[in-house]
Formats: structure tokens, C-alpha cells, sequence
């Protein structure tokens, strides 16, 4: 692969699964459970935000293969915390919540368990509960006042892994109907979706959205994704990044304490944008630039924060990255090897948007430069004779401090592009 292919990407992915090791809680004398909290040296264990995260990431270091005893343990503690309803909770949502159940139930997908399971069976017939007649989904069941993206994103996610099983029990109708109400939730000025209808839109839901409706069988090539991916392209930074969010909910059963979800951008908009990626190349160009922010990004633990200024470490949060950069790896990696014809294309394409994004700033230095040059040349015309230097020999030297100035960017270019590539 081109950018962050081989030692770098494999190294980051690498030192993201030691450290999650490093954080997993095993089970004491006791039984107590076993698994991941939210933050490392803490002790008490959690559904979404920890364990779930830690088993999807850690279980791509074995796809294929029985789980290993921690992975097996920290399955059976996620089963224990399932409540009579079928729901999940965690420590920071302390209730059964779409969004734990929904999380739990895209981990069991992932792990092979079918829709005849016992825990899965639970979950789905809460997750059902939770959504409403216009396919909304609320935080739980009570809450029909409160439909919001990010539970409605997650349990199509969710669903959709469990197709099969909700034909069989007649309930197949409620992935289209998720479908159709995000579709006319989307905003129609940017093309993007918020944390609720009519919120102001943000990358984080918006790839959320993306990411859901691709895994549900919406073709990346239809209208409404592809105004989604360019809303995603147009707000990602020169280093690679987007801007975070969080997404806050109140629920019948805690109305006056909120509840508080973190939105980490880049690996949500990474693994949205791979959707699109073998047609669009603006998208796959997007997807290599986030590639290198995560990589570079990650620190030398091997862990990711959420925002630069922040000691605290979240399990979440590298345990998805982890998620994102395999996906990339698997799917995108192997298959990436560029022709120096496309290279060319894909590097004046980008030239070409770093015009466009600072088109003033270079139309102003034009503009400048000319104002300025003929004065400029004068008084080196007049220095050059008060130092007897003649103007062929000085015309001779300033074009030859031209080229080499040139060589030098060239070659300070090439050893950037290189470094990226490793």
C-alpha cells in the first residue's frame, strides 16, 4: 500500500492491541467478572464503552479461531449484565439503553453467535421494543418523545447483522423502515444528519448514518450517501482529522441527570468513507489522509486520546481506532498498489483542492508579488552595480538560486511523501 501501508499502520495496530491487553481486568477469585472498565486503572467493568469495545478489537488478532480464555471470559461477563428485559446497560448509562444493547448486539454478530442464542434472542426483542412506529429509536421503550440518530443509526447497524433472524420472526420490515426514516431525517441543505431531527449537523452522526445504511444494503452510489460523503469529505482538516462532538439525551426514568456520549470523528468517517472508496476517488483520498492522522496520532503507549490536552485514556476510544485501522488494513491495504499514472492523477486532484481551499491566499500573493517584484529587481539591478557585479552575471545567478531553491522543495517534498508512505 501507498501511505502508512506496512511498518507503520501494522506497528500502530500493534502497540493498540498491547495496550488494550495491558488495560483488560481479569477475573479475580470469586468470579466478580472479568473484561475492560472505561479508563485503565479503574476497576469496575462496563458493557458499552469497555468490554464490548475490547472484545471487537481484540478478536481480530483471532477471526477464524475459537476465542482464547480471556476473550471467552469476558464474553460470559457481557451475557451476566443482560437484564430481564433483554437490555444492556453500562456504568455510564446506568439503565437498559438502545444504544449498550444495540453496541452488545453488533459484538455478537461479529463473533458468530446467531439469532437461536439465548442473550441474542433477549437483546433483539428489546432493541425491537425501543423502536418507534415511524422507525425512530429511543433510548428505551418509555422515551417516544425522544428519537434520536445515534440509537436509530446503531440499531440498523445492529439488525442488520441479524437479518435473518428478524425473518423469521416476521420483523425483516424494520430495517427498511430505519432505513426510510433516516433517509427523511437527512438534512436537506448539507446533506448531513445531527445528533436529532433538526439538530445542527456534525461529521461524527453523519458517518454514524453512512456507516449503518451501507451495512443495511444501501448502495454508497445512491443520492443519499453520496451527499452524506461529500459533506464528510468537504469538513475533514489538511492534517487528516475532523472536528469531535458528543451527543447529550435525558430519559423518562433519570429526567433531570443527562446523559453523555463522546463522538470521536476520525475512525467513524474512516470506516464510512472506505464505503466509497473504490468508486470515489475523493473519498479514498480522504480515507489515506485519516489513516496517517490516526497513525500519527496514537500515543507512544499505544493508546489514542480524544483530544490532544486529555491525560485520560479511553478504552472505547482504542479499542475502535484498533476496529478502523484493521478494516483499512484488510479491505484497502492489499489492494491499494497504485499506478504511477493514477498516483500522478490522485496527486494533481489533490493539488488541485489545495488550490481550491486557499484560492484567496494564493490569488493574494500573486497579486503582491507583482506589485512588489519591479521594485524589488530595481534596487538588486542598483546594488549589483555599487558592487560592480554586471546584470547578465547577476541575472545568471539569481535564476540559478531559483532552480536549486526548486530542486530543494522538490526533494523536501519527495522525503515527506515517502515518510508518509512508510
Amino acid at each position: 500500500m501507498p501511505q502508512q501501508s506496512g511498518t507503520a499502520l501494522d506497528a500502530a495496530i500493534a502497540r493498540g492491541h498491547a495496550w488494550l491487553w495491558s488495560s483488560y481486568i481479569p477475573e479475580p477469585r470469586g468470579g466478580a467478572g472479568a473484561g475492560w472498565p472505561q479508563f485503565p486503572g479503574t476497576t469496575e467493568l462496563t458493557v458499552w464503552g469497555g468490554t464490548v469495545d475490547g472484545i471487537r478489537a481484540q478478536y481480530l488478532e483471532h477471526t477464524g479461531r475459537p476465542l482464547n480464555d480471556r476473550l471467552r471470559d469476558a464474553l460470559i461477563w457481557v451475557r451476566t449484565q443482560q437484564v430481564e428485559s433483554g437490555g444492556f446497560d453500562s456504568c455510564e448509562v446506568e439503565y437498559p439503553s438502545a444504544e449498550a444493547t444495540a453496541w452488545a448486539l453488533v459484538a455478537f454478530g461479529e463473533l458468530g453467535l446467531d439469532g437461536s442464542d439465548p442473550t441474542v434472542k433477549g437483546a433483539l426483542t428489546y432493541l425491537l421494543d425501543c423502536v418507534a412506529p415511524g422507525g425512530g429509536v429511543m433510548t428505551t421503550p418509555a422515551d417516544i418523545q425522544d428519537q434520536r440518530t445515534m440509537p436509530t443509526a446503531l440499531a440498523l447497524w445492529a439488525f442488520a447483522k441479524y437479518r435473518e433472524s428478524l425473518r423469521r420472526r416476521g420483523e425483516e420490515g424494520v430495517i427498511e423502515k430505519i432505513v426510510e426514516h433516516l433517509k427523511l431525517a437527512q438534512d436537506p441543505d448539507s446533506r448531513a444528519w445531527g445528533v436529532s431531527h433538526g439538530a445542527v449537523p456534525n461529521v461524527a452522526t453523519t458517518a454514524q448514518v453512512v456507516f449503518a445504511l451501507c451495512e443495511a444494503g444501501v448502495s454508497p452510489r445512491e443520492d443519499v450517501v453520496r451527499g452524506a460523503t461529500a459533506f464528510i469529505i468537504s469538513r475533514q482538516s489538511d492534517n487528516g482529522s475532523w472536528p469531535n462532538s458528543y451527543d447529550e439525551w435525558f430519559t423518562v426514568g433519570s429526567p433531570r441527570r443527562p446523559q453523555r456520549c463522546l463522538n470521536y470523528s476520525a475512525w467513524r468517517a474512516l470506516l464510512a468513507l472506505m464505503h466509497s472508496a473504490g468508486h470515489d476517488p475523493a473519498a479514498r483520498r480522504a480515507c489515506r489522509q485519516a489513516v496517517r492522522h490516526l497513525v500519527d496520532m496514537q500515543s507512544a503507549d499505544g493508546a489514542w486520546r480524544f483530544e490532544d490536552y486529555e491525560s485520560n485514556r479511553h478504552v472505547w476510544l482504542t479499542a475502535q481506532i484498533v476496529v478502523a485501522l484493521h478494516s483499512w488494513r484488510r479491505t484497502w491495504a492489499q489492494h491499494d498498489s497504485r499506478s504511477p499514472g493514477r498516483q500522478l492523477s490522485e496527486t494533481l486532484a489533490h493539488g488541485f483542492t489545495l488550490f481550491r481551499r486557499n484560492a484567496v491566499v494564493i490569488v493574494l500573493g500573486i497579486l503582491v508579488a507583482r506589485e512588489l517584484l519591479p521594485v524589488t529587481l530595481r534596487f538588486v539591478v542598483r546594488a549589483g552595480r555599487v558592487l560592480g557585479i554586471d546584470r547578465a552575471s547577476m541575472s545568471n545567478n539569481l535564476l540559478s538560486t531559483a532552480v536549486w531553491a526548486l530542486l530543494a522543495a522538490l526533494v523536501a517534498a519527495a522525503i515527506t511523501r515517502f515518510h508518509h508512505r512508510r
